[in-house]
């Protein structure tokens, strides 16, 4: 997965691009899969499909983020980790909801 990111920390704003590389995922989820009356004809079945619950499990040693773009490629090591402890887990509850 690639996106662009601009990060700001007091005066400092940082702008580039991060690859990130996701090498191993748990996702668990209950699915019901079952049939409805069509909209247009009452006769007729449609399928249907609905998600309840949702678990995902991501470890942070599982993932791999490349950063690149300005003033970066110096102090990558430092933003890094906090990609790792703020980002992801808002994009899995994210997942989640």
């Amino acid at each position: 997965m690639d996106a662009d990111f601009k990060y700001t920390w007091t005066i400092f704003t940082v702008t580039g691009t991060m690859h990130v590389n996701i090498k191993k995922m748990g996702l668990n989820a209950m699915v019901d899969f079952g049939t409805q009356q069509g909209v247009n004809q009452p006769f007729d079945l449609a399928p249907y499909l609905k998600v309840g619950a949702l678990d995902v499990a991501l470890n942070n040693n599982d993932i791999d983020i490349t950063l690149s773009g300005s003033l970066v490629s110096k102090i990558a090591s430092v933003f890094i980790p906090l990609i790792k402890s703020s980002i992801i887990p808002q994009i899995i509850n994210t997942v989640k909801a």
